[in-house]
């Protein structure tokens, strides 16, 4: 029900009826009207709606229904109550809180999906002063990580980062943190311990994740007892450092090596176990993601929007084009992938949505909204936008951004990458379902295999 916070006058009770729907119960005064006002011609700017909702939450298994939201109204001199009415039923009278109004709706679990109105009015008055429409629908999850390409984080790197959880005060980050920090000879021990207590600190603080990204540098794969490759390049024609090699270049048992010491650097270093995962170049193939499944991952986000690194489109080096650059490679692999693309289940026969065979259980969380390094504020908003078109969502919505902590600083195309994130995120932040003016909810890349089970 609409509930008032405690009021003084005894004679003012709250209480609710239920039977096959809602009802309100009459919270005192002298009502003028024998059922619901009259929808208003417009809304009066006179009263000031100072919280209303416009989206509430449809539960999943991940995140149940919203209980309740606020109704909060600042009259004009001389009103003395105010009374709320949700889909007719009513009347429930707000509680006078200084120069304004206010209450709780605390039964919105209760209410179907789909379109909702709330009506405000006077108790004397035939007409409500103000209609409120809202809806119910399921949430949008907002999935960010950062993919670590390098082994180490500058402080202003990682001072950007911290800038992102200030101004984002509900943004949850998945750090996708590559094993080279431990294998990289040019790290000092003081730079690595600086690293693990930073990202442990994103976790304990804010709630992050710890998951894992290798590009397959030679130092983490000969730290192993692996020979390192040095082909096929996305970049190149031999690579001697290993960053670029695609990560097919691996055999089943020889990633199930490697995760298997993942496993370990991080139970050793305080940072649990990973169970998130992006290929280095997105260069994901079914060996590498059996391996995943079988080292106890449960998410992984390598299927790309492709089209959206076209700077990578007929890339040259040294005045050659590269043969199945990054671009190209990524457009064969991923093909279908868009702006749009859903999480699913690949198979052992198809990596892409909609394979047959046995599912892999391990969700493909589209990388559709790509990382900054490709993507203008702007056209990471027009992605959101694509996503939801502000109605009630029947179904649960993902929607993945992110970027690479050595390139947050940089500028491009007269971005700063970290300004595109927050700008981006400042757009998102406007529909945050905690505060009923949307369906985000930011979660971790692990949290989405909640949403989306296995089958």
């Amino acid at each position: 029900m609409l509930q008032s916070a405690p009021m003084r006058h005894s004679r003012i009770a709250l209480s609710a009826v239920s039977l096959s729907f809602l009802f309100f119960s009459a919270c005192g005064g002298d009502d003028g009207r024998a059922g619901p006002p009259t929808l208003p011609a417009a809304n009066d700017p006179a009263f000031a709606i100072l919280a209303a909702p416009a989206y509430i939450l449809a539960g999943d298994a991940l995140t149940p229904d919203s209980p309740s939201f606020v109704v909060t109204v600042k009259p004009p001199a001389g009103v003395g109550a105010i009374e709320a009415w949700v889909d007719g039923q009513g009347p429930t009278l707000l509680h006078k809180d200084g120069d304004a109004f206010t209450g709780s709706y605390d039964a919105a679990a209760q209410l179907a999906q789909g379109a909702h109105t709330l009506l405000l009015a006077e108790p004397s008055q035939a007409a409500a002063f103000a209609r409120v429409d809202f809806v119910k629908g399921h949430a949008l999850y907002v999935v960010v990580s950062t993919d670590w390409d390098n082994a180490y984080n500058t402080v202003k790197q990682t001072d950007l980062q911290n800038a992102l959880h200030n101004n984002h005060t509900h943004l949850k980050l998945t750090h996708l943190v590559g094993p080279y920090t431990f294998t990289d000879p040019t790290l000092t021990e003081e730079q690595r311990v600086e690293m693990v207590n930073w990202v442990k600190h994103q976790r304990d603080t804010f709630g992050d994740e710890i998951g894992t990204h290798i590009h397959p540098y030679c130092n983490f794969v000969t730290s192993v007892g692996l020979t390192c490759q040095t082909a096929p390049s996305f970049r190149q024609a031999a690579d001697p450092t290993g960053y670029t090699v695609r990560l097919g270049a691996y055999t089943y048992d020889q990633w199930m090596t490697m995760f298997a010491r993942v496993d370990e650097l991080w139970a050793a270093h305080g940072m649990g176990k990973p169970t998130a995962f992006r290929a280095g170049g997105w260069t994901l193939e079914i060996p590498v993601l059996r391996a995943l499944a079988d080292s106890g991952y449960v998410a992984d986000s390598s299927a790309v929007n492709w089209a959206r690194m076209e700077e990578w489109k007929g890339v040259t080096l040294n005045g050659q084009t590269v043969p199945a650059s990054l671009y190209e490679w990524n457009m064969a692999q991923w093909a279908p992938i868009t702006s749009t693309t859903q999480a699913y289940y690949a198979t052992e026969d198809s990596i892409l949505p909609g394979g047959s065979g046995t599912p892999i259980p391990v969700l493909e969380v589209t990388d559709n909204g790509i990382l900054a390094d490709y993507v203008l504020s702007t056209e990471m908003i027009d992605i959101f936008k694509q996503n939801w078109d502000g109605g009630p969502l029947a179904a649960p919505i993902e929607l993945s951004i992110g970027y690479h902590p050595p390139s947050i600083d940089v500028t491009d195309a007269g971005e700063l990458f970290f300004d595109r994130l927050d700008r981006a995120l400042a757009h998102i932040d406007g529909f945050l379902a905690t505060d009923a003016r949307g369906p985000v909810v930011y979660i971790t890349m692990s949290q989405a295999a909640k949403v989306w089970p296995a089958p």
